[in-house]
């Protein structure tokens, strides 16, 4: 890659984390956080049971009035697996982790989770000690194979 290309890719980061720095609303409400991010919203994860394979759609709440904390939440969008063995057991039992640096600490929330083939409600975890500011949020599993999801994030 050339200097020119480099140049280019880190101005146009920089050009969008501006953005997203002034695009944050004036008024004082909790609701979703403003974020960038590339690898989309959804963990894509591969489990033990059966080779149990599936996503989990992730986001990230703030609240004004709440500084320095944050709100995750997990949504399993419907496993599956290899027969016949996932018919007798239809569950995938998955550790995600939340992860974040905190100054020069790097601190990580280990989120337990059981899903199974339909669908399920968003796991809501709060999260203190996030910091205040543009935060970089990372959302993977342990130990299981996957594609793991991070985040700019604006915590008021």
């Amino acid at each position: 890659m050339t200097m020119k290309g480099i140049t280019t890719r880190v101005l146009v980061t920089f050009a969008a984390l501006a953005a997203l720095l002034l695009a944050t609303p004036g008024a004082a409400s909790a609701g979703p956080a403003p974020k960038l991010g590339v690898l989309g919203d959804d963990i894509w994860v591969v489990g033990n049971n059966a080779l149990c394979h599936g996503a989990i759609h992730v986001g990230i709440d703030t609240d004004p009035t709440k500084p320095a904390q944050a709100t995750a939440w997990l949504t399993s969008r419907g496993f599956n697996g290899v027969q016949p063995e996932w018919s007798r057991n239809p569950t995938c039992k998955i550790n995600v982790a939340i992860g974040w640096w905190f100054g020069t600490q790097y601190r990580e929330k280990v989120v337990p989770l059981t899903v199974g083939p339909r669908p399920g409600a968003p796991v809501r975890v709060d999260l203190r000690g996030v910091g205040q500011g543009l935060q970089l949020m990372s959302f993977t599993t342990h130990p299981d194979l996957n594609k793991g999801v991070s985040y700019y994030v604006i915590i008021p």
